[in-house]
């Protein structure tokens, strides 16, 4: 819990959180860093989808092809393997499921 902690204070998101904080905040935070993940989750899983997009039309790959770090991003994102992907998602689903079973249990 400390390392997440510090993670957000490096990230620019600070919060104070000690064994007496109370069990709202700790929930909150709980739903913040689940919805942080999933949110990574589904950038990488457009990512990946705009690659096989732009893979496939010649005039956008000449553009990106000027620029060195788009070019590194889909040359990374173009070597992903479905398997991947499809690991990418049934973790989004976990973490979403995830999610609403901590809501309904409150």
């Amino acid at each position: 819990m400390i390392e997440i902690i510090n993670f957000l204070n490096n990230i620019g998101i600070h919060i104070n959180i000690s064994d007496s904080s109370s069990p709202v905040l700790l929930f909150v935070f709980s739903i913040l860093v689940l919805s942080l993940i999933n949110l990574f989750c589904v950038l990488n899983i457009i990512l990946y989808l705009c690659v096989i997009y732009i893979s496939s039309n010649q005039e956008i790959l000449d553009k990106i092809s000027k620029n060195i770090l788009l070019l590194k991003i889909f040359n990374f994102y173009k070597n992903t393997r479905i398997f991947y992907l499809v690991i990418e998602f049934i973790f989004l689903l976990f973490i979403l499921g995830s999610i609403i079973w901590l809501c309904i249990r409150v």
